[in-house]
């Protein structure tokens, strides 16, 4: 079992479909389908169901294998973060790109539990347009950004991940953009937060509706 088969894996599951998926991890849609038939080789047992419309959809082993897979790659995140950064959030710097009227909606409210875990962080936001803060988070001068709607495969580089959140109380979808390799322990631990707070979308559960706070920033 490879983790490139459970990013693929996971990939599709959470677009619900497999081009979709191919643009997320940046590889043609039948490398995709390969990685995942070789990864359903290995464990034994289908893992999307394929007789449904909806690439995405689960056999109950799928379900099983994709709790463990979200995880297995967090942990693959947080060790190559705390390998190059270190574990030392407290007394840093974290500076995250807003992008759209969703991400400044939600932002108060996981910038607020964000603070409850490390009260020493020091906050920098940076609102623009998705090209503009691509190319501050391209040149490192962010750490990650929250990104209303989906960003264009296009746009996104490949040194770049995109994770979708859930939508929630009618805001729309809500994207978390880092770099794939040697993210900030800081930026690891809010991105956490954020997947805790606004969990990762998935069909096993529905989204649930909260009120948010609006979040007003000075550019």
């Amino acid at each position: 079992m490879e983790l490139t088969q459970l990013e693929f894996f996971v990939s599709v599951v959470e677009e619900g479909s497999f081009s979709k998926a191919a643009d997320r991890v940046f590889r043609t849609q039948p490398a995709v389908s390969i990685g995942i038939r070789k990864l359903e080789d290995r464990v034994g047992v289908p893992l999307l169901d394929r007789s449904s419309r909806r690439a995405g959809r689960l056999t109950p082993a799928g379900e099983r294998l994709y709790e463990y897979a979200r995880k297995i790659l967090g942990l693959r995140d947080e060790a190559l973060s705390v390998v190059k950064e270190g574990d030392k959030l407290a007394g840093t710097l974290l500076r995250v790109g807003l992008v759209g009227d969703a991400s400044l909606i939600r932002f108060s409210m996981l910038w607020k539990c964000f603070k409850e875990r490390c009260p020493a962080v020091e906050l920098k936001i940076h609102s623009d347009n998705f090209p503009t803060v691509l190319g501050e988070l391209a040149e490192g001068r962010l750490d990650l950004a929250l990104v209303s709607g989906r960003p264009r495969s296009d746009a996104l580089s490949k040194n770049l991940v995109a994770t979708r959140l859930r939508n929630a109380s009618g805001y729309g979808w809500l994207w978390v953009v880092r770099s794939r390799h040697g993210q900030s322990a800081l930026a690891h631990e809010f991105e956490r937060t954020v997947l805790q707070t606004v969990p990762a979308r998935s069909p096993l559960s529905k989204s649930k509706r909260v009120t948010l706070p609006r979040l007003r920033v000075v550019r």
